[in-house]
């Protein structure tokens, strides 16, 4: 059904004025390599990419190696030499390429389309499916044919910034540089590893279908912009985080130095200017004993903004053991810090003459 629906000669032309005037990438950039039918101009489409994102010349000779370098898909490395001899000698003029990418990516998206319905039909056939699900799918199938070319849907994530405690939301303004449309988006850590929710609430707040790193890439895309957001916190999770140091301090009063991992239950290392400790230890205490009912993800955020250090190995009588580390300035309170711990003192002390009071 899709026999029709190809130009090799116009793929082949607009390889060939590449080669002749390299500057003419600049009327491609509507243009995805998803868009060539014949294996092998698509790859030497990709190649012509390759060179430009690269800012390295775009020749025969150049071409060829690019070819070479990427031909672990069962291309045929040994006919590229002709097929670029080739298409050198098929060109347009620089005011016609465009035109003739446009008829190139009309006729891609035209056979994709034609996959996608048929794809669409044989789930709508399947009565094992619910509906609404085959529905969404179908919709989900749909958006990627956007019109919009690969080039005009990538999105850039700027200015992330992490919010709140334990459990850290992200905000990005998400920008598409083609035109800069922006909008902020939030994420919960979980909906970071899940690229699909991603690409949804995009989808949701710009009325496109982004373009985003492959699923192979998506852990190394997220550690670069979560590493680089701002840490920032809400007002509850900064007042949380204060019970949580004064409880933290508390725990140090009723902990005693330890020599034998078995002391650890309720004690700490002592070295140089670090306290090492447990944390399942501290937590234990903490779930008994604070208000705020903590888990080590909490605990952790608190102690890494003041320099603690994780999973650090300390030599015992009875073998090593990984402790976090805790600085010992961490029990110096600064002046705000010793308010909240006289208020918490009062709280509890009320708390006790009331409970006198109702025996």
């Amino acid at each position: 059904m899709t026999d029709d629906l190809f130009d090799k000669e116009a793929e082949q032309q607009i390889i060939g004025s590449i080669l002749v005037a390299p500057e003419c990438m600049h009327e491609l950039d509507k243009l995805g390599s998803e868009d060539f039918a014949d294996p092998s101009w698509r790859a030497l489409f990709t190649c012509c990419v390759n060179l430009w994102q690269r800012g390295e010349p775009i020749d025969n000779v150049s071409l060829f190696k690019e070819f070479e370098r990427t031909a672990g898909k069962g291309l045929d490395v040994s006919a590229a030499a002709e097929l670029i001899a080739r298409a050198g000698s098929q060109t347009v003029t620089a005011s016609n390429v465009s035109m003739i990418a446009h008829s190139v990516r009309a006729l891609g998206v035209r056979r994709r389309a034609i996959e996608t319905i048929k794809k669409i039909l044989e789930s709508v056939k399947d009565t094992s499916v619910p509906l609404d699900e085959v529905l969404d799918n179908a919709r989900l199938a749909l958006d990627k044919l956007n019109w919009l070319p690969s080039a005009s849907r990538v999105v850039l994530f700027r200015d992330g910034i992490e919010i709140g405690g334990g459990s850290p939301i992200y905000e990005f303004n998400v920008v598409r540089p083609s035109d800069l449309l922006s909008t902020k988006i939030r994420l919960t850590s979980v909906e970071l590893d899940q690229s699909g929710e991603v690409r949804r609430k995009i989808r949701e707040a710009l009325h496109f279908n982004p373009r985003l790193p492959s699923a192979e890439g998506w852990p190394d895309f997220i550690h670069a912009i979560v590493s680089l957001s701002v840490r920032t916190k809400t007002p509850e999770a900064l007042e949380q985080d204060s019970e949580m140091i004064f409880w933290m301090r508390e725990w140090f009063k009723t902990a005693t130095p330890a020599e034998d991992p078995d002391d650890l239950i309720n004690g700490y290392v002592e070295k140089g200017d670090m306290y090492y400790i447990q944390p399942q230890r501290m937590l234990r205490w903490l779930t008994e004993h604070a208000k705020v009912k903590p888990n080590l993800t909490m605990i952790w955020s608190v102690l890494q903004s003041r320099g603690a250090r994780k999973d650090v190995q300390i030599r015992m009588k009875k073998g090593p053991r990984r402790l976090w580390g805790i600085p010992k300035d961490f029990l110096n309170p600064t002046e705000d810090e010793t308010q909240l711990a006289l208020d918490e003192a009062e709280a509890l002390a009320e708390d006790v003459d009331l409970s006198a009071l109702e025996e």
